[in-house]
């Protein structure tokens, strides 16, 4: 059976030890003072959508979204500690909406309030609130929601366009933001209930909302300004999952925006309407991800591929060639794995490297990280050097080692310096025609992959014989004997 890990879907298991920050994140949720809205901010590939799933299963137990009612993934029995489950199941309601499914709508907030009377009257439906509700009162409610989401969906002057009798029938005039409001707290309280709880509280909607980040500007921008106009309600805590950067350049690109200080006024209208952003954290345990992420298809290949990523694991995190970035450390982990297949029957022909060099004792390990990496990461170096082999091998440690005694040298001196190391790639990359990103500045963001990473490890592996290079490198990646 395939292992749904091995794909780029989000997952409500928990691989990068974000257990604490999502109980912590629910503990705001719930006890904060609604109206609220929170930001959980993280670069593309962070895991921002798995971090929602984590926290909706945190929060009442369950993801419907995703079709099955518990957690199946092997890594919950391989040591990976979970966030507690359902904790406030009796006092939230979670509304799931993604943004991005939406954004050719002319008023975003509209597929909203569908999804939000969607699933909240499911869950009247279903749940126990559905005996106190009602039938009659329960399709009052619901028409009420209709009603009103056609309301703030429909501009007065395409009310006047549809007719006099449309007009008279729903809408006279274009109800005031504040009235709106208070009727979407009434009818919401309605279907959830506004009864105090045992502890005194009452219930409240959590709604989570993914993908924002990935509308264009304007359908992120008018959802934005729908949430702050129509469902600043004091029974709903929104929680928006973002790329902060992303967002903050499509609230810079309105019209209206200064353009003199564009950047800081759009910092400061996000701020305004999400009082409080949390960080995703970044998870520095390199062992654990590939240890989930690098599996065989063949179980009786369990022990022997395990030794293989645990050697890996050593080599990557000595040398730190992986971004911290969950989708690009998935996809790289990919490239290995079927590196490990190919090369599994024929691996110990892999030759050592020489017995004092400071990686003999995984040799073939850190050959198939170059490898794996250089075919990743920069296919256009990759090419070169299939085409060139061992002639365009010199070619890089030559680049990237000061002197041919750089192997003597403590680890902390091989190589180039952090700028020497930025401005030979840089050359390296101009002499080569190559087109991809060039090092950005001294301190890359290290989340992100776009930069050369391994210049220390190949360094290190200067003096390795054509032979290796082909079996080790080369050959893993091209299917090669």
């Amino acid at each position: 059976m395939a292992d749904p890990l091995q794909n780029d879907q989000a997952e409500d298991v928990d691989l990068l030890n974000r257990w604490k920050f999502t109980e912590r994140v629910g503990s705001a949720v719930m006890k904060c003072e609604p109206p609220m809205v929170f930001g959980l901010h993280g670069e593309w590939g962070a895991g921002k959508t798995s971090a929602l799933l984590q926290l909706q299963r945190h929060l009442v137990g369950e993801c419907p979204q995703l079709g099955r009612d518990k957690l199946q993934r092997h890594a919950v029995d391989d040591g990976n500690k979970q966030p507690a489950c359902g904790v406030y199941k009796e006092k939230a309601i979670v509304v799931w909406f993604e943004a991005w499914r939406y954004q050719s709508e002319s008023n975003p907030v509209v597929p909203l309030l569908r999804e939000m009377r969607e699933q909240l009257s499911m869950r009247a439906k279903i749940g126990a609130e559905a005996a106190k509700i009602g039938e009659v009162t329960l399709r009052g409610v619901l028409f009420g929601l209709d009603s009103l989401t056609k309301a703030i969906g429909v501009s007065p002057k395409t009310v006047q366009e549809q007719g006099d009798a449309w007009e008279r029938e729903h809408f006279a005039a274009q109800l005031p933001t504040d009235v709106i409001r208070s009727e979407l707290t009434r009818l919401i309280n309605q279907l959830i209930g506004n009864e105090l709880l045992a502890d005194g509280e009452k219930r409240r909607v959590v709604v989570l909302v993914d993908d924002l980040d990935r509308c264009d500007p304007d359908t992120a921008y008018r959802l934005l300004e729908g949430i702050k106009l129509f469902l600043n309600l004091d029974n709903c805590v929104f929680v928006l999952a973002i790329n902060q950067r992303v967002i903050e350049e499509a609230i810079a690109k309105r019209p209206g925006a200064p353009q003199d200080d564009a950047k800081r006024w759009a910092r400061e209208y996000l701020e305004k309407l999400c009082q409080d952003i949390w960080q995703l954290p970044l998870d520095r345990d390199v062992s654990r991800m590939l240890a989930c992420w690098i599996v065989p298809t063949d179980t009786e290949k369990t022990d022997w591929w395990r030794a293989r990523v645990a050697a890996i694991a050593k080599v990557v995190t000595e040398y730190r060639v992986l971004p911290f970035n969950a989708r690009k450390v998935k996809a790289w982990c990919r490239v290995v794995a079927r590196m490990l297949e190919a090369r599994e029957p024929v691996w110990a022909e892999t030759p050592p490297l020489d017995p004092s060099h400071p990686l003999f004792q995984q040799s073939a390990e850190a050959l198939l990280v170059v490898g794996a990496w250089l075919y990743h990461f920069e296919p256009e170096i990759f090419h070169h050097l299939v085409a060139g082999q061992d002639d365009y091998w010199q070619f890089l440690i030559n680049e990237f080692t000061p002197t041919p005694t750089g192997l003597d040298s403590k680890a902390s001196d091989r190589g180039l310096s952090r700028e020497g190391r930025h401005e030979s790639f840089g050359k390296l990359r101009r002499t080569q025609g190559f087109t991809g990103s060039l090092l950005q500045n001294e301190f890359p963001n290290p989340v992100h992959g776009a930069w050369f990473r391994i210049d220390r490890l190949i360094a290190d592996m200067a003096g390795i014989s054509k032979d290796a290079l082909t079996k080790g490198i080369i050959a893993p990646a091209t299917f090669e004997d």
